[in-house]
């Protein structure tokens, strides 16, 4: 059997006995029996005992400390037996109370969650003055013996929750930003301005989940490809494509298949909890590619197209284009973030990491 001080001194090197763990404690008057009354010395053992059950339950090597055994002894009392049984149950409870109040204050600071099923049984026994150590009216005999034994199944840990929701995928993204940054990115706006996109979208604390009512986040996505719009099949980028959508006019419908929302993308598994940093930083990477894109590639269409008479691209294009210029003033809108946006920072045929040539790196 381990003495308590042996038992703390291998758990501090982190080894473990099944051996039980056994103290005595002593310092206890005549007939006050109260904890706060007993030396320091013995009061550190209570401390320690605390401190092996919590932590045997920490681990899942071994079974915890489930049962705890309370002895209390009494000296010889002129009052007799009675009185004598009386006096080291009083001790024997006193112990109990104490070291479950230091157990259940100890397992709330180590932030170990709900107690486990079965939890600690305690079994507390008085002997009076049946097994004396020391001659009659000797203060050694006063004393409470404390034993803990391991039983049961070791404690699996339970698992973590994952806490997965829009507040969560933003903030670990914007960390992500802070600390490494889009790459490439020269001048640091495209990290900036991807940072400006994930704020104006972040939910608050008492709606994690929910982002901002007033925020637009409909974007123009360069990249849509491959798709029919008006009964013309375009196998890739639709914002590209040299020919008039209209007529007749392009419907709400129709048009949706130009852009994206962000909090679409935000939700897709490439910003999972499960996603790596690399993974995470690759797909914002991709995000700011599909805005930039369909920015650069509205202006060329129409700049493509104009006449001494004017604008001469048709009314889809159009639409598109004042989803963009319409709002970059708007602090509600995400184009406001790419306000001083002139085109030229990177080439759009250029891979973004990882990527290939004018792919966006997304996993839906």
């Amino acid at each position: 059997m381990l003495t308590v001080e042996h038992a703390v001194f291998m758990n501090g090197l982190g080894q473990s006995s099944v051996q039980p763990v056994e103290t005595v404690i002593y310092g206890w008057g005549q007939y006050k029996d109260k904890i706060p009354n007993l030396p320091r010395a013995e009061q550190d053992k209570l401390d320690h005992l605390a401190d092996l059950i919590v932590s045997s339950f920490a681990q899942s090597v071994l079974p915890p400390y489930r049962s705890v055994i309370i002895i209390g002894h009494s000296d010889k009392d002129w009052h007799g037996a009675a009185f004598e049984d009386t006096v080291s149950g009083n001790r024997a409870e006193a112990v109990e109370e104490a070291l479950t109040n230091k157990v259940l204050e100890l397992w709330d600071d180590r932030n170990m969650g709900p107690p486990p099923r079965g939890g600690v049984e305690w079994q507390t026994t008085s002997k009076g003055a049946e097994e004396m150590i020391a001659p009659p009216y000797h203060s050694r005999n006063r004393r409470v013996v404390v034993q803990l034994i391991r039983s049961g199944p070791p404690i699996q840990p339970m698992p973590v929750p994952v806490v997965d929701n829009l507040r969560v995928r933003i903030e670990r993204a914007e960390k992500l930003l802070d600390t490494i940054g889009l790459k490439p990115d020269a001048t640091g706006k495209r990290t900036a301005r991807t940072r400006c996109i994930l704020e104006k979208l972040k939910p608050t604390i008492a709606e994690p989940d929910k982002k901002p009512a007033n925020v637009l986040d409909l974007f123009v996505d360069g990249t849509a490809s491959n798709d029919t719009v008006n009964g013309f099949k375009v196998g890739f980028w639709l914002v590209s494509w040299a020919g008039n959508y209209d007529p007749p006019p392009v419907s709400q419908s129709e048009l949706l298949k130009f852009t994206g929302t962000v909090e679409t993308i935000l939700r897709t598994s490439a910003f999972a909890p499960s996603a790596t940093d690399d993974a995470i930083l690759k797909s914002l990477s991709g995000l700011n590619y599909m805005i930039v894109h369909g920015i650069v590639r509205i202006q060329r269409y129409i700049t493509h197209n104009k006449t001494s008479f004017g604008y001469a691209g048709d009314a889809a294009r159009n639409r598109l284009n004042s989803i963009i210029a319409d709002h970059l003033n708007d602090p509600a809108s995400i184009y406001s973030c790419f306000k001083d946006y002139i085109g030229g920072e990177f080439d759009g045929n250029d891979p973004l990491p990882g990527g290939t040539a004018g792919t966006p790196n997304f996993s839906f």
